[in-house]
């Protein structure tokens, strides 16, 4: 496991993490791990991700595994020198209280979809299983101190 970044924010500003998740993808990573307790954050991330690049109707998928939300075909600019372009899909994954053993052979054929995938309840585990069936990913590990969110990012990488 590598450190790669950690940002500290006031409760609810997040531009800086969506921003550093946009910069991730144009290095070609397209899978992120949300991990950290109930309530911290982790829809609140994937909301506000899917109005920056214009996707609509994001909610938590608590009930369903997953949701794919569609996205305007587009190019999205980071900044003057990089973008991304025609991301297809976001989907949404919740493993709160889901048996993984059940669903990790879904969870892995899903994320073979091009688009980009978040991962609600993702852990070190789960990051190194998909590392290791190739896909490169980031674990976001969000935490708590006073009225300041902690956010820090991880590859697992070889």
């Amino acid at each position: 496991m590598q450190a790669l970044l950690s940002i500290v924010t006031k409760e609810n500003s997040i531009e800086q993490v969506i921003d550093s998740i946009l910069h991730y993808q144009t290095l070609g990573i397209s899978i992120f791990l949300l991990s950290g307790d109930i309530g911290i954050g982790k829809t609140f991330l994937v909301s506000h991700y899917a109005k920056k690049i214009h996707a609509k109707g994001v909610s938590s998928p608590s009930f369903s595994f997953i949701q794919e939300y569609s996205i305007p075909n587009q190019t999205i600019h980071i900044n003057y020198d990089k973008h991304i372009d025609n991301i297809p899909s976001i989907y949404h994954y919740d493993l709160y209280l889901k048996d993984y053993s059940l669903v990790k052979y879904e969870l892995f054929e899903s994320i073979s979809k091009q688009g980009v995938h978040f991962i609600e309840w993702g852990n070190k585990e789960i990051a190194t299983q998909i590392d290791k069936l190739g896909f490169s990913n980031i674990l976001i590990e969000i935490k708590v101190n006073n009225n300041e969110r902690i956010y820090e990012f991880y590859s697992f990488a070889k």
